[in-house]
C-alpha cells in the first residue's frame, strides 16, 4: 500500500497546477506591485511552510533536510542564461532603455506598486523573479514529486483542471456566440473585460489559452508515458480544436515556427515511414491553420486588413 501524499506536497502540486490558469488572478499588480492569484497564494503557503520547517529543525531532523545545490551541473545552462541576462541588463541600463518615461502605467497604483514597477527597481526585481521561478518550478519538483504517489496526484490534479478548463471554456464560447458575456479574462475583471466568441477557458486571454492547451497535451503525453499507456488520440483532436477556436494570431505564428523547427530538426534523423507521418501532420496543420484564418472575422475581417495583401 502506497504512502499518502503529504499535505505540503498537495499544496505544492495545486500551486503549480493553478499557475498557468490566469483566470484565477485575484488582483492586479497595481495593488502590491505583484499580481495576486490563487497560485501565488498557495506558493506563499508552501514557501512559508518550508521556512518554518527549516527554522524548527533541530538534531536528527536538521540532518535529513535536503538543500538545493545551484552549482550542480544540472543547472549549468540556466547559470549561463542568467549571466547573459545580467549582461543584457547592464547594456540596457547603459543605453537608457530603463529610463523611458511611459514604461509603466502608474494610474491608480499604490505606493508599493509604483516603487516596484519603477524604471529603477523593476529591472532588478525581474532578476529576483527569474531566479525564484526557476527554483520553484524547475528545482523543487525533484523534492516534492519524487514518488509515484506524488506524481500520480499531480497528473490527476492537472488532468482534472484541464478538463474543467475545456468544459467551462466551451460553455463560455457557446454563451458568447449568442451575445451572453459569461467568463471574463481574469477573476478581478468580472463585469468589465470579456473576449467575445473566442475560446479561452480558465487560461486567461485566448492567446494564453492557445499555449496552455498545447502545454496540457504535452503533460498528458508525459502522464501516458508515466503510466505505460498510449495517449488517446481524441486528446490531440480536442486540443487542436480548442486552439483553433482561440483565434489567436500570435499562437498561429508560434505554431508555424514550431512546426518548421521541428521538421528541420527531425527530418535528417528519421526513416521514410516517419517522414510520411510528419508530412501528413504538416498538411493537416497547414489546412487547419488556413481554415482557421480565412473563417475568422478577427484574423481575416471583411474587407481584409493591410497585412492580408
Amino acid at each position: 500500500m502506497s504512502r499518502p501524499v503529504p499535505i505540503l506536497t498537495r499544496l505544492y502540486v495545486w500551486s503549480i497546477v493553478f499557475e498557468p490558469l490566469l483566470f484565477f488572478s485575484l488582483f492586479s499588480q497595481s495593488v502590491t506591485g505583484i499580481g495576486g492569484s490563487v497560485s501565488r497564494l498557495l506558493q506563499f503557503m508552501v514557501v512559508a511552510w518550508m521556512l518554518a520547517i527549516l527554522a524548527l529543525a533541530i538534531g536528527p531532523k536538521a540532518a535529513r533536510i535536503r538543500f538545493v545545490h545551484l552549482a550542480s551541473p544540472l543547472y549549468r545552462n540556466y547559470r549561463i542564461y542568467f549571466v547573459l541576462a545580467i549582461i543584457a541588463g547592464v547594456l540596457g541600463a547603459a543605453s537608457g532603455a530603463f529610463s523611458v518615461d511611459a514604461a509603466y502605467d502608474t494610474t491608480g497604483a499604490s505606493m508599493v506598486s509604483r516603487f516596484l514597477n519603477s524604471g529603477a527597481v523593476r529591472p532588478l526585481f525581474e532578476y529576483l523573479i527569474a531566479a525564484y521561478y526557476f527554483i520553484y518550478f524547475a528545482i523543487l519538483p525533484q523534492f516534492f514529486l519524487s514518488s509515484r504517489a506524488s506524481l500520480d496526484y499531480f497528473f490527476r490534479a492537472f488532468r482534472t483542471m484541464f478538463i474543467a478548463c475545456l468544459v467551462i471554456g466551451a460553455v463560455d464560447l457557446a454563451a458568447a456566440s449568442v451575445g451572453i458575456a459569461f467568463l471574463p479574462r481574469v477573476f478581478f475583471e468580472f463585469g468589465r473585460t470579456y473576449v467575445g466568441a473566442r475560446f479561452h477557458g480558465l487560461a486567461g486571454e485566448p492567446r494564453d489559452a492557445f499555449v496552455y492547451v498545447f502545454f496540457a497535451l504535452a503533460l498528458l503525453h508525459l502522464r501516458a508515458f508515466h503510466r505505460s499507456e498510449r495517449l488517446n488520440r481524441w486528446w490531440g483532436m480536442t486540443v487542436v480544436t480548442a486552439a483553433a477556436l482561440t483565434q489567436s494570431a500570435s499562437g498561429i505564428v508560434g505554431l508555424m515556427i514550431f512546426v518548421g523547427l521541428y521538421a528541420a530538426h527531425t527530418l535528417p534523423v528519421i526513416g521514410p515511414k516517419r517522414v510520411l507521418q510528419l508530412a501528413v501532420v504538416l498538411v493537416v496543420v497547414s489546412v487547419v491553420t488556413y481554415e482557421t484564418v480565412v473563417n475568422s472575422q478577427r484574423l481575416m475581417p471583411v474587407g481584409c486588413s493591410s497585412w492580408c495583401a
